[in-house]
């Protein structure tokens, strides 16, 4: 019922992740991972 509601709090929330290691993680890890 609310799966597009849920697909996008997953998205946001590993974008967020991936924004937040931007500088500790490797550019290419960050960029493939999400």
């Amino acid at each position: 019922v609310h799966r597009p509601l849920m697909y996008f709090v997953l998205l946001v929330n590993t974008w967020a992740l991936a924004f937040t290691h931007w500088v500790t993680a490797p550019m290419w890890l960050t960029l493939l991972v999400p």
